[in-house]
Parts: C-alpha cells; sequence; structure tokens
C-alpha cells in the first residue's frame, strides 16, 4: 500500500527507481521522500559513477587506453576522451599537441 505525502496529505506517492535505489515521488508536489538508508545509497552510486568516470590528475603519466605502454605527451593519439599510442590508435584519433 502507498504512502501518503507528508506534504499532500491526500496524495499517494508514488515508487520512482533512481540509480537502481527505489524512492517515492508525489506526483503533485513532485516531493522526493526517502526511507532510511535510500540517501546514502544514492550518494554511494553516485560516487561510484564518479570515480568510474574519473580523469587521471595533472601531471599524471600518460598511458595508451588499450595496450598500457607510457606515452610521451607528443606521442600520444586522442580518441572519443581516451589515449592511444601510434599502434593502437583507432581511425579518426587526433594526435594530442598540448595538455
Amino acid at each position: 500500500m502507498a504512502h501518503p505525502c507528508p506534504r499532500c496529505e491526500h496524495e499517494s506517492l508514488r515508487p520512482l527507481r533512481v540509480s537502481d535505489v527505489e524512492v517515492e515521488t508525489c506526483p503533485r508536489c513532485h516531493g522526493l521522500w526517502l526511507e532510511q538508508g535510500k540517501l546514502d545509497a544514492l550518494l554511494e552510486r553516485h560516487l561510484q559513477a564518479k570515480l568510474a568516470g574519473a580523469r587521471p590528475a595533472a601531471g599524471a603519466p600518460l598511458a595508451c587506453s588499450d595496450c598500457g605502454v607510457a606515452l610521451q605527451l607528443a606521442s600520444a593519439f586522442v580518441y572519443e576522451g581516451d589515449v592511444y599510442c601510434a599502434r593502437c590508435r583507432p581511425p579518426g584519433a587526433v594526435q594530442r599537441t598540448r595538455p
């Protein structure tokens, strides 16, 4: 049975999936209501997504995304946000000329 919205009182909350975590939302006021532990789960998923998309820090050594060989800036090729050596570069990769 759906819980009533704490703000609207007579409107029933509806389930909504956000990053694989089920929360409840009110169709009238658009409030988002979380049970205990759900906010922590959402924050954990957000942090995992940020870390998965993290890029090396400025000054970190470059390495080919395909074979892992260390690269000098002058010999690095970039394609769709990844860095490649001359041997592994995909068609359309551009030589990286500045950091």
